[in-house]
């Protein structure tokens, strides 16, 4: 290897030969042993040395690159620092030396990082006589640097890509080694936003100068403790500095090797949005209990888990606590507790609702009480019942209005039977008359064989008799005065009866004649008492009352007198009243004030006139006007008392029945308030809910927190349509629906009804056919928003009800002076025996099993509003080919059936 290093020993002097020789043999072993690695070159760079160290680092042995050129064995890959061959060559020349890093190629393929120092040696002449390059290995150093580079970035990366702000500290102290201070070493771009800092002004400043306060204050404290015992801490905290963005935090303090790493979270808006769901939690609880209802909820068991004021109340308990975890069966007798755990088993495991059942049981004072109890399942997120709710009202006054509202209509058929009286009732709308039962019986007549016309009426009228009664029939319509009026009829077998007629005119709210009511009742036996009377004596005979004629004179007043009426009225012949006083009318339920009213007047000899409850001889009871006056002879001295009296029991019973209709309309009106009032205090919480629940859509939210935010928002919006359905129908039924009926296109509604409801037919891969367009000149009437209510509504339930792949289409249909819209679908279809239900509220026909939402109010809802705008619905359906829902609404002029044609291009696919 020495004798490749310079040639020049063989040109020395020979008495110096020696001397050199052992000097390069010197130098030869210092360079084995260094631990750079040497490599000597001649001037056309061919290697001429190769140290251990250049063995080591490049994987070649000296005997392998002796002679060869260094760019041949050690090619350079990469130069460092911006150097690059040129410049190499150009510095060798000027400066004669040249120091830097490069990456060559180790003997195996790798790269070798090398820190490079390259000599060119001269001799005497000027002339290069080698190249000598000293290379160090700093393979691991750039490594290390790289790695650290990587690191560097990643932190940058994951710091700058974060939401969370992140902050690094650095910690200050005093010549005692103890914390005075931290430094911002590091923010990242939000908590840049977050502190209102840049990072530019930030870096390097104490954190007692950007944020003042005592080195001693709780979070200096914190930061300081954190740091000394080396135990992270994570916690929520309220902030309030004019510097900060956020009102709460959510951080993370972990500590470093002098210094802390903070994680820093804005939870303001989940502080905010748990405030206020808290208080929309109280909301709803203080609401629950000043209901009137009461309101449960239970577990899949049947326990007790929530109960509001009013069911406290119902239990007997003093506090909500003492009913939870309890079931029916600490509270009920055992036959009610049975009934009930076995309709909420049923409920649990069909998920059928429980709807308006009505119960019977003692309350806690013992007092029997009436409910219409309604439980729903409470459901998870798989849509599996895991409890319930039920509220239950207090039906006990209605049902004793019900009870006497029939007992009441008992009495009346009753008393009708026996006064062979009869009420009818004519729509002056229609023209059809309602009769009761005992008008068909005193006109020997069927309700199947009479037409319920006023002609079929006219028909059994006396010939004679007709003119006058069609006269008073019409002048009541003008003048809206009662009317009384007697007249014969003749019927079917012949036989010619005398009616006593009386009525008066129903007006509506706009002061229009709507009904005529009134009653009427056989009086043939007293006209032909009250004629042969009027022979015998023409006082007596005049009056359709009964009367009787007293003997004052005699022992306890006796009858001496009766007309026939007083024998039809009470039942008795005059062989059982004569010689008898008239007490014997009385029974147990006659008013004993009256009674003594009545013999207090007889006593002094004064009229009297009273409503007094009398029995029949059959022991039934009739309410009796009776008026009482004495006679006297020409000088003054009492001789008789006559009385008069008048089966007014009709009478009262039409009295009993309006307070029974006034109370009920009352309960209806109650009913009315009740629910707008509820719905009004429903919507504010739930648009408070709908709010929160959009803005926490909006926020960066993990998977299935998303999810949980939408079924916030589907159940909110799913309560608040409920709501606005039923205060839609509660408003029709109220009367109180307003509608705009205007003439309009239906091609323009239906189609924007067609584009509305497009994404929901794409989503459920349904195709839908439109309808061709009908002549533009041919507009029916109807409220434009509500018609388009209507169609939203069907064409919904149409596409939600038909399988993926099915089909629904729209036609136009003429139907006389009407446009009729069919929309039809190819579902399941719906069974013969369902079709009558349809469009009932909240009736779903069972498909509240399927999974499909829906509330049972949109078909009601539609009928009622197609209705309210002149026209009529209907519905057909055959299960396994699909249903028609059809309505129709008059034209705003008449029209060619020409100008209706059938469907034809399918819309979906547009």
């Amino acid at each position: 290897m020495a004798e490749t290093y310079d040639s020049s020993v063989r040109t020395v002097a020979p008495e110096r030969a020696y001397e050199v020789a052992a000097s390069r043999q010197l130098q030869a072993q210092i360079i084995a042993h260094v631990n750079d690695a040497v490599v000597v070159t001649g001037p056309d760079f061919h290697i001429q040395l190769w140290n251990t160290a250049a063995e080591q680092l490049y994987g070649w042995t000296a005997t392998e690159v002796l002679g060869r050129t260094v760019n041949a064995v050690l090619p350079v890959r990469r130069y460092l620092s911006g150097a690059d061959e040129a410049t190499i060559r150009q510095q060798l020349i000027e400066l004669g030396s040249w120091r830097g890093e490069v990456v060559q190629e180790h003997q195996a393929g790798h790269n070798v990082f090398v820190d490079s120092s390259v000599q060119v040696i001269r001799d005497d002449s000027g002339a290069v006589s080698s190249v000598v390059a000293i290379n160090r290995d700093i393979t691991e150093r750039r490594q290390a640097e790289e790695a650290l580079r990587r690191s560097e970035a990643r932190f940058r990366a994951a710091t700058e890509g974060s939401l969370d702000a992140f902050v690094i500290l650095d910690s200050v102290r005093n010549e005692h080694g103890a914390i005075i201070d931290f430094t911002l070493g590091h923010l990242n771009t939000p908590a840049e936003e977050l502190l209102s800092l840049s990072q530019g002004v930030a870096l390097g400043h104490r954190v007692l100068e950007l944020f003042p306060g005592a080195p001693g204050s709780g979070t200096f404290g914190k930061l300081v403790n954190v740091l000394e015992s080396g135990v992270p801490l994570e916690e929520e905290v309220a902030i309030e500095s004019p510097r900060l963005t956020a009102t709460w935090l959510r951080w993370q303090i972990v500590p470093l090797a002098d210094g802390l790493a903070i994680t820093l979270r804005d939870i303001s808006a989940r502080k905010q949005m748990e405030n206020s769901l808290h208080h929309e939690r109280n909301l709803l609880h203080a609401l629950m209990d000043s209901i009137p209802d009461t309101i449960y909820f239970k577990d899949a068991q049947g326990r007790f888990t929530r109960i509001n004021r009013a069911q406290v109340h119902m239990l007997g308990v003093n506090h909500e606590d003492e009913a939870l975890g309890k079931t029916d069966a600490d509270f009920f007798d055992a036959q009610l507790a049975s009934a009930s755990s076995e309709d909420e088993r049923q409920l649990i495991a069909t998920g059928q609702p429980v709807i308006d059942q009505i119960q019977h049981f003692q309350g806690p004072d013992g007092v029997p009480i009436w409910v219409s109890a309604t439980k729903v399942p409470i459901v998870d997120r798989s849509g599996q019942p895991v409890g319930l709710v039920g509220i239950s009202r207090d039906i006990t006054a209605r049902m004793h209005v019900e009870d006497d509202l029939r007992r009441s209509e008992a009495r009346l058929v009753e008393a009708q039977r026996v006064a062979r009286l009869g009420s009818w009732a004519r729509d002056l709308t229609t023209g059809r008359i309602t009769w009761s039962d005992e008008l068909y019986h005193v006109f020997g007549v069927t309700p199947q064989a009479f037409g319920a016309t006023l002609e079929a009426f006219l028909a059994f009228v006396h010939p004679d008799d007709r003119p006058l009664l069609e006269a008073m029939l019409a002048g009541i319509v003008v003048d809206h005065q009662p009317f009384h009026i007697d007249y014969r009829i003749v019927r079917q077998d012949g036989e010619v009866r005398v009616m006593s007629e009386r009525g008066e005119l129903v007006l509506n709210d706009q002061g229009r004649a709507q009904y005529l009511v009134g009653t009427t009742q056989d009086i043939t036996e007293r006209a032909h008492a009250e004629e042969a009377l009027r022979l015998r004596d023409q006082a007596i005979a005049a009056t359709t009352n009964g009367i009787i004629l007293t003997d004052a004179t005699a022992p306890d007043n006796p009858i001496i007198i009766v007309n026939p009426a007083f024998l039809q009225i009470t039942g008795y012949s005059e062989r059982d009243i004569l010689g008898r006083n008239c007490r014997f009318l009385q029974g147990p339920a006659t008013d004993p004030a009256t009674v003594a009213l009545l013999r207090s007047a007889i006593s002094q000899e004064q009229p009297v006139t009273v409503e007094i409850l009398n029995y029949h001889k059959d022991g039934t009871t009739f309410w009796n006007a009776l008026s009482i006056a004495p006679m006297h002879d020409v000088w003054g001295r009492l001789t008789n008392f006559v009385g008069i009296q008048q089966d007014i029991t009709a009478r009262k019973q039409a009295t009993q029945l309006s307070q029974a209709k006034e109370v009920a309309e009352q309960a209806n009106q109650a009913k009315s308030e009740f629910l707008s009032r509820l719905s009004h205090e429903l919507r504010t919480p739930l648009n408070s809910i709908l709010g929160f629940a959009q803005l926490l859509a909006g926020e960066q939210l993990r998977p299935e927190q998303s999810e949980s935010v939408g079924y916030i928002v589907a159940g909110g919006r799913h309560l608040l349509k409920l709501i606005d359905d039923v205060l839609d129908i509660q408003g029709i039924e109220a009367g109180r629906m307003a509608l705009v009926v205007e003439a309009l296109l239906i091609d323009d509604i239906v189609q924007e009804a067609l584009d509305l409801t497009l994404p929901l037919a794409r989503q459920g891969q349904i195709r839908v056919h439109g309808p061709d367009p009908i002549a533009r000149e041919q507009p029916v009437l109807a409220d434009r928003r509500r018609l388009m209510q209507v169609l939203l509504n069907l064409l919904s339930n149409a596409i939600k009800y038909t399988p993926a792949g099915g089909m629904v289409t729209v036609r136009y249909q003429p139907a006389g002076e009407r446009l009729r819209i069919e929309i039809s679908d190819t579902g399941h279809g719906i069974p013969e025996s369902k079709l009558p239900r349809l469009f009932m509220p909240f009736e779903r026909l069972g498909a509240e099993a399927t999974g499909i939402e829906g509330t049972g109010l949109g078909l009601a809802l539609s009928k009622a509003l197609v209705e309210e705008m002149g026209g009529s619905v209907g519905a057909c359906s055959a299960v396994g080919q699909g249903s028609s829902f059809w309505f129709e609404l008059p034209f705003a002029e008449p029209v060619q059936s020409s100008a209706i044609v059938e469907p034809a291009e399918e819309v979906a696919s547009r």
